[in-house]
């Protein structure tokens, strides 16, 4: 029961996510379209030094 309804939770969080991201992208070009928690919303300079930059 507790994981149907976490899925049901996560499910609504991505289609609203789809949304925004489908909302934004008219206006914005898709290279500042910035995703919470990945690679992207680090500043380059900002990057860990191990990180090979390719």
């Amino acid at each position: 029961m507790e994981s149907e309804f976490q899925l049901a939770q996560e499910e609504e969080a991505a289609r609203a996510a789809a949304e925004s991201l489908r909302a934004q992208s008219h206006s914005a070009p898709r290279s500042q379209i910035v995703m919470p928690g990945s690679a992207n919303s680090i500043p380059h300079f900002k990057r860990p030094r191990w990180r090979p930059n390719i």
